[in-house]
């Protein structure tokens, strides 16, 4: 399977010929990255997981180690198509080149980025004998440039008693993301509601 190996010449004469054989089974890659709002994925040796190598064996990558999904969407296993001027070597233990293996072919784990809630707010109110508080403001979520995500849900509100009082502590609950690209965002919602 390396450029080692060498088999006895047909014929009378002393010679040899340089004999590579195919390995068995399909090389690939796993990748992993954290949503960014584009299609863009790096193609990292030291962090992509990789099966099909024989043990000893190292994958190397040569010149461009950016490839790119379809699309920038979050997705398990999503498969990744390299970019121009991307190629591979395998090397054994002794870093001797290796032969024999097809092109590796990568995939890529895209896991949600995080959306911030901000600016949210609960209104203040005269005593009415109820616990019950309503937003002045849902707020607005902090995502990446050019995504469409909005704030909304079915959101409650609630004072932790009835009395009057300043500055009272609310549980807000309820805030779900919307919008094209709320699929992308995992929902961070802020505590400390008072009004």
């Amino acid at each position: 399977r390396s450029g080692n190996l060498v088999t006895p010449a047909p014929g009378n004469a002393l010679g040899y010929g340089v004999g590579t054989a195919a390995v068995a089974g399909a090389l690939t890659g796993q990748l992993a990255k954290t949503y960014d709002a584009t299609t863009a994925v790096t193609l990292n040796p030291a962090t992509w997981v990789l099966g099909g190598l024989l043990p000893g064996d190292t994958l190397n990558l040569v010149g461009n180690a950016t490839g790119n999904t379809t699309d920038k969407n979050v997705g398990a296993a999503r498969p990744v198509a390299l970019g121009g001027g991307t190629s591979f070597t395998v090397t054994d233990a002794n870093g001797r080149p290796v032969f024999g293996y097809g092109a590796p072919a990568f995939t890529v784990d895209v896991t949600p980025a995080t959306a911030t809630i901000v600016g949210a707010q609960v209104a203040s109110r005269a005593y009415d004998g109820s616990t019950g508080a309503t937003m002045a403001s849902l707020g607005t979520a902090q995502v990446l440039a050019g995504d469409v995500v909005g704030v909304g849900g079915t959101v409650t509100a609630s004072f932790s008693d009835k009395n009057v009082g300043l500055a009272k502590a609310v549980a807000v609950l309820g805030f779900a993301l919307t919008g094209a690209d709320a699929a992308n965002y995992t929902l961070v919602v802020p505590g400390g509601f008072t009004a």
